[in-house]
């Protein structure tokens, strides 16, 4: 027997959670679309405040962004993180091996919904309201169980820090009190596009840690398969 290929329950069990665990494609489908109209939006409203350089990306001056192009950049900035948080959790509730991978609890926030009674005593469900930063961690949290499980969200770097304070400043340029209320400084602005680069970052890591996961077992099936057809 080749001793490069051992084989033990738990290594089988694994390769085999990697399929029998994913997603739906509908689900897949949606997060592609609403990733790509989103982001399209961040893409456009930064072409226009910015120059192209030759590498194919934008020079942004920070210091001469017109305000209303500055608050049009962050409120696009936070549509698409939040809507990708969404996207993520519905990923995660549409796992084909739901009952093992997610409680009712988890099950109920991915899809946001909340659970009370009428007067009458029938059930009625609301849409649950959830803070920013905790939702976006537990979308990372409850799609890396089900995806890559190896995956952390790091929130060691910088990035997490400007997404905190960014979302701050989104709150206040989205229901200003005063006129104040409005104005951007460049740091802000600075600030608001280094949590969305490492928002993008730690998606990509996810993914790619998924992609591994499946090229592994995709490799472990075949070579299954090669032994079974020597085999007969």
């Amino acid at each position: 027997m080749d001793k490069s290929f051992q084989i033990n329950a738990n290594q089988f069990k694994e390769h085999l959670h990697v399929f029998k665990n994913a997603p739906s494609h509908e689900s897949v489908e949606e997060y592609i679309a609403v990733e790509e109209e989103l982001k399209k939006e961040v893409n456009d409203i930064i072409q226009s405040i910015g120059t192209r350089h030759s590498s194919g990306g934008y020079n942004i001056d920070l210091r001469h962004t017109p305000a209303h192009k500055g608050r049009m950049l962050i409120r696009a900035i936070f549509s698409t993180i939040e809507g990708v948080v969404y996207c993520m959790k519905q990923i995660a509730a549409s796992s084909r091996d739901l009952d093992e991978q997610l409680t009712l609890e988890e099950l109920l926030i991915c899809k946001e919904v909340g659970i009370d009674l009428k007067n009458n005593g029938k059930i009625k469900d609301s849409r649950m309201r959830l803070r920013f930063a905790p939702n976006l961690r537990f979308a990372f949290a409850i799609l890396s169980k089900v995806l890559a499980p190896s995956f952390s969200l790091d929130t060691s770097k910088e990035g997490w820090n400007c997404m905190i304070r960014s979302v701050e400043v989104r709150n206040r340029i989205t229901h200003p009190k005063n006129a104040s209320d409005l104005v951007l400084t460049p740091e802000e602005l600075s600030t608001a596009l280094t949590a969305y680069l490492w928002f993008n970052q730690q998606n990509e890591v996810m993914i790619s840690l998924f992609d591994q996961r499946v090229e592994k077992s995709r490799d472990f099936w075949q070579e299954m398969r090669r032994r079974g057809t020597e085999n007969k």
